[in-house]
Parts: structure tokens; C-alpha cells; sequence
């Protein structure tokens, strides 16, 4: 699935879910540190999600690293620093 089709449907989720005034106490974002892609669609997609959650509800939103399993704690943690957030 591309990027924007994700972002779509994250932005169809949060709409079904204000439309029913259900109230989300947080929202995980998780992102693979074993993608090796270049930082600034990262950095995008998260900005993205940033504006769709909107200032007042993105404190709620916890960055979430996965797949530390599959790179080197060194290669892992070069990636981390990169990161949007």
C-alpha cells in the first residue's frame, strides 16, 4: 500500500471515529527502524499525520520503533537519530 492510500485511510478512521464522538486517550505511530528509506518521506508522512491529528490531540500520538531484531544496535540507532520526532 503507497504512502498517501495509508494516510487515507488512517484520515477516513479518524473521521468515522469524531463522527461517533468517541474520544482516543492515544495513538501509537509506529514506524520500522528497519526501513532504509530516505528520511524525508518519513519526516513527511509524520508531518502529515501531524496536521491531521491536529495540535491539540498530537500529544496523545507516541512514536513507536519496531524491527530493532532485524539491523544492528549501531545501524538501529544511526536510524533513530534521523527521525522526525
Amino acid at each position: 500500500m503507497m504512502d498517501f492510500q495509508v494516510l487515507g485511510e488512517i484520515a477516513l478512521w479518524l473521521t468515522a471515529i469524531y463522527d461517533k464522538n468517541i474520544e482516543l486517550n492515544g495513538v501509537l505511530y509506529f514506524h520500522p527502524i528497519s526501513d532504509d528509506i530516505i528520511i524525508e518521506t518519513v519526516s513527511r508522512n509524520y508531518n502529515i499525520f501531524k496536521e491531521m491529528c491536529g495540535k491539540d490531540y498530537f500529544k496523545n500520538v507516541i512514536f513507536v520503533t519496531t524491527m530493532w531484531d532485524e539491523v544492528s544496535e549501531e545501524v538501529g540507532s544511526e536510524r533513530e537519530q534521523d527521525l522526525p520526532v
